[in-house]
Formats: structure tokens, C-alpha cells, sequence
């Protein structure tokens, strides 16, 4: 039996670089709620305490933050394929609707070309009843393309008062899109 070895090594050549393709298209992005750019209107409300974003004292209201979403692409051809949105947050309420409080992050992009923005994945914490520290995960169908479009996350707390479970204040610190 003869073998070979120039075949062999580039049968070997080429699967690994399906290997590295597949890898780099499920690239994750993550960033922490203080990293991100506080609206005009949170202004003077809110604290980041380490990566969260709460409440400052006793205020009210809602406090919104942006978070610029970049290609891990750069600018090659190549497109992230996430399909996942990872919240880490505090609902103290979970889902009750007396003494409210909630936490949204909604998945927007913006044609270059128009302001226009288009929703591509919404998450409301009221509607997982979750009262404790959590990390939820929400899967989203969507074609990222860093060509035409510009992403952001925009993320909010809301609280109507500081009586919400025992006073603990509502939080996000934690957005991630990944693949799975």
C-alpha cells in the first residue's frame, strides 16, 4: 500500500481550516450594562456598581442605557452567525405587576443610510417570574450584516417604587450574543 503523504497532508490542511472557519464564525460579543453609554433621560438616577446598572438611592423611573455591538469580523466579508442573547439581571417583583419593576433589552439595528431603527429580539423580564440574580438566555433568528447596518443594545431598569421586595433594587449587568 502506498500513501500519500502530499494528498494526505492537504485532505488535513483543508479540514482544519473548515475548523477555524466554523470557529470564527460563532465569534461571542459580551459587554457589562457600565460599559455602555447612559441615555440623556437616566441622567442623575442611576449608579454602576462593578458591570451593574441600578438605581441610585431612591430614585424612580427608568434608566436606559445604549451598548455599540461591533463586527468581531472587522471589516472582512465574514458575518457573526449569533443566534442567542444572554441577559444577566434582577427583577425583584419577578412578574407581579403591583410595585413594579422590569428589565428590557431589545436587539436593534440602523440602516446606514436612513435612522431608522428595526427591532430584531426583545427581552422583557416580567415575563419569566424570576425574582433572583439570573441569566436568561433567548434565542432569535437574524442576519447580521455589518455592511449596511450598525447594532446596539439598548437595555433598561425600570421601577415605579423603592417598596419592591424588601427594597432590593433591580438590576442588569450582563449582555452576551453568542451561537448555539
Amino acid at each position: 500500500m502506498t500513501i500519500n503523504y502530499g494528498k494526505l497532508f492537504l485532505t488535513a490542511l483543508f479540514g482544519m481550516s473548515l475548523l477555524i472557519s466554523h470557529s470564527a464564525h460563532a465569534a461571542t460579543w459580551s459587554a457589562t450594562a457600565s460599559s455602555c453609554v447612559p441615555d440623556n433621560g437616566s441622567e442623575g438616577k442611576y449608579v454602576f456598581t462593578d458591570g451593574k446598572l441600578t438605581f441610585s438611592g431612591s430614585s424612580t423611573g427608568t434608566l436606559a442605557v445604549r451598548c455599540n455591538i461591533t463586527n468581531p469580523f472587522d471589516d472582512t466579508d465574514d458575518r457573526p452567525v449569533w443566534n442567542l442573547l444572554t441577559v444577566g439581571y434582577r427583577d425583584p417583583d419577578g412578574n407581579a405587576t403591583d410595585n413594579h419593576s422590569t428589565v428590557r433589552a431589545k436587539l436593534l439595528r440602523v440602516r446606514k443610510d436612513s435612522p431608522a431603527d428595526d427591532q430584531i429580539a426583545f427581552f422583557l423580564s416580567d415575563n419569566h417570574g424570576n425574582s433572583q440574580n439570573n441569566s436568561f438566555d433567548m434565542h432569535f433568528a437574524h442576519g447580521f450584516d455589518f455592511r449596511n447596518y450598525a447594532y446596539y443594545l439598548l437595555l433598561a431598569v425600570e421601577r415605579d417604587n423603592t417598596a419592591v421586595n424588601r427594597g432590593e433594587n433591580p438590576a442588569i449587568w450582563y449582555v452576551k450574543l453568542s451561537t448555539q
